[in-house]
């Protein structure tokens, strides 16, 4: 069967994946049990009168909902209205009726889908000037929205995931590509013939669509053949991205701009817009041609797709994109109004769909609810794309819509060496509790984000827990990353259960400098016993073997941890692995290093006393192995700041080491 194209499987094949060094492997056998437990279930509701206008005074009494027919005792409710706008930038109030704690309530979630092969430049252009006024003038603090495009050479990209960050968002739509690469006479673009038409050879097993795509290019000539399968890419792509959004609760809006395709398409988008309904996903169809869609000949019928698109899944057609402002007050009018029901049911973990009904004791009033929900299914059975928006997920939500995931300390420490600027990310597992959780062969994902959000390093491996004797292993990855700023996340999931831990680090990455003298990061390290470190290892490109944490910070111990976070209350003496280089033209130079304690409450810095305990020399780079020696100090946030001045010219630099009493 052909395998989705979304971006982000690319972008970890395309990398160079390598695998780790393995603690120890197996392989977990059987079906998984899951316990039985009580689940509470929400419900997205919009209710209008005759007239199409939101009704906004209804309780949960006014409510009667059936699951599979049977009628369920609603014991959350939630009312979701749009203020009276009082500025450009509307507000939104939440009144809750709660019998028993539950999680969060449901908020409103937006997909912006922009089509940059079924468009034109200007249609593009056009397509991001409408998203942009929508998220700056209609999304509300607690809205959360992802951007998704379809262009020529990638296929279906996830360019942001569901976020609350509107700079992100913002900067996300205005980097899409404007102009697609090289267009055809009547305005679109396509895929490379040689690729596409391998690709669409690989369709046998899609059912219906390959039935559709024969059926309608059997007649035609061979370039027109090639035209229509590879602009229907979108519509088998989407469909495969629905199936992967039904565990992801209540409504999902889709913001859709396109040109519409071809008119031999049309089946497509009908089997696209039932795919997105079954998984509750609303599609806003914005036609980004709008009149100029006259003058693009008959083979163009973009109404007819995008209204069929809009009508099956249960959302709306816009027929202009110039009518922008208009558009988006609809969708807010249409989307902004809405309550929750919430109830109670035993999980079944057996990916059945269950049929909801919602009716109104009052009379008078429009029901519009989300036809039902898929149980949840073992992870086992998770598609490939499944299992990347899990990952996705795990790694980028606050709150993970499929589970809560154990959390452990990520360290990132910037260090250079051969005037290379490097990232060894080292987190703190906390064995006996991961094990709680994983049971099986887990695999452990590391992935590095560059500022545009751009997946920029991903390295797996492999290890089984139950093998570790250890009761806190220190992992480590080396990157050779360029001066910026970075967000690190370390994933780590049971292969079979999809039980996960995640770790989360911002990276700053320091211009090693060509001149002067440079500070690494510090490896602070406290007292402790059975310290074990297993590197994650990624080949070099040069094909050398991977670097290790020793090359950086040598003078380890199995009897000194690495500080990650909290230091203990009472501990008065500290070891520091520090780094130093001098890039100065003096032919002798000198470094002197001073270190001081900083209150982050205070401010206050006061000088601590060290004594050198050992030392190396790296090329240009001074290595050395520091005793520390502490004040008593309360509970609070602490740092420690690490500061070399070259003797000669006066050249200072500082590095420094957070970390909280306890």
């Amino acid at each position: 069967m052909r395998q989705s194209s979304l971006f982000l499987i690319m972008c970890l094949l395309s990398l160079g994946i390598q695998d780790a060094q393995t603690y120890a492997t197996g392989t977990g056998q059987g079906e998984l049990q899951h316990e039985v437990s009580v689940t509470l279930k929400l419900v997205q509701v919009y209710v209008t009168d005759r007239q199409g206008r939101p009704v906004t005074d209804l309780s949960r009494e006014d409510f009667v909902l059936f699951d599979n027919n049977e009628r369920q005792d609603i014991t959350d409710f939630e009312r979701h209205l749009l203020l009276p706008p009082d500025s450009a930038r509307p507000s939104a109030e939440a009144e809750s009726e709660t019998r028993t704690p539950g999680p969060a309530r449901l908020n409103r979630k937006f997909f912006i889908l922009l089509d940059i092969v079924g468009n034109d430049d200007v249609g593009v252009i056009k397509s991001k000037r409408a998203a942009l006024y929508f998220l700056d003038t209609q999304l509300l603090p607690e809205d959360e929205a992802a951007v998704l495009s379809f262009t020529p050479s990638t296929g279906l990209n996830l360019l942001t995931y569901l976020t609350r960050d509107r700079a992100k968002l913002r900067e996300t739509i205005e980097s899409a590509r404007e102009v697609p690469p090289g267009k055809t006479p009547v305005g679109m673009t396509w895929y490379s013939e040689m690729a596409r038409a391998e690709a669409a050879a690989g369709l046998g097993a899609e059912g219906e669509a390959t039935e559709v795509l024969g059926r309608e290019t059997a007649f035609v000539e061979p370039s027109l053949a090639l035209k229509i399968r590879s602009a229907a890419f979108l519509p088998l792509e989407v469909s495969e991205l629905a199936k992967a959004l039904r565990y992801i609760p209540g409504y999902k809006h889709i913001v859709f701009f396109s040109g519409g395709g071809l008119a031999q398409l049309q089946p497509l988008y009908e089997r696209m817009g039932r795919e997105l309904a079954s998984s509750n996903c609303l599609v806003y169809a914005v036609n980004s041609l709008g009149q100029r869609a006259n003058i693009r000949g008959h083979r163009f019928i973009a109404d007819n797709n995008l209204k069929a698109l809009a009508a099956v899944s249960g959302g709306r057609y816009f027929e202009d994109v110039d009518e922008y402002e208009a558009i988006a007050t609809e969708i807010q009018e249409t989307t902004g109004n809405y309550y929750v029901l919430g109830y109670y049911i035993d999980t079944a973990w057996d990916g059945k769909y269950h049929a909801v009904k919602v009716e109104l004791r009052r009379e008078g009033c429009e029901v519009h609810a989300q036809a039902g929900y898929f149980n949840p299914k073992p992870y086992q059975q998770f598609s490939d794309l499944e299992k990347q928006l899990h990952l996705l997920d795990l790694a980028l939500s606050p709150a993970p819509y499929h589970q809560e995931p154990v959390r452990f300390p990520l360290l990132p420490l910037s260090c250079s060496r051969s005037g290379q600027a490097h990232v060894i990310l080292m987190s703190r597992l906390p064995v006996e509790l991961i094990k709680d959780r994983i049971t099986g062969t887990a695999e452990l994902l590391t992935l590095i984000y560059d500022e545009k959000d751009t997946l920029v390093f991903f390295n797996r491996g492999e290890m089984m827990f139950s093998a570790i004797p250890e009761d806190v292993l220190f992992q480590y990855t080396v990157a050779e990353l360029p001066p910026g700023e970075y967000q690190s996340r370390l994933v780590i999931r049971d292969v079979n259960s999809g039980e996960s831990a995640v770790g989360a680090a911002a990276i700053q990455v320091a211009e090693p400098g060509a001149q002067g003298v440079h500070m690494d990061t510090p490896l602070v390290l406290v007292p402790g016993n059975r310290a074990r470190f297993l590197r994650l290892s990624q080949e070099s490109q040069g094909g050398e073997g991977a670097l290790s944490l020793s090359e950086f910070y040598p003078f380890l111990s199995n009897r000194w941890l690495p500080l990650m976070g909290d230091l203990s209350r009472g501990t008065r003496t500290l070891m520091a692995v520090v780094r130093s280089i001098n890039n100065t033209a003096v032919p002798e130079p000198e470094t002197w290093l001073s270190v001081f304690l900083k209150d982050a409450s205070s401010g206050q810095e006061s000088p601590l006393s060290f004594a050198v305990l050992d030392s190396k020399q790296d090329g240009p780079t001074d290595i050395l192995l520091l005793e520390l020696s502490l004040p008593g100090l309360e509970e609070g946030r602490y740092s420690l700041v690490f500061t070399a001045e070259e003797g000669s010219t006066g050249v200072v630099s500082s590095s420094s080491c957070a970390f909280f009493v306890r």
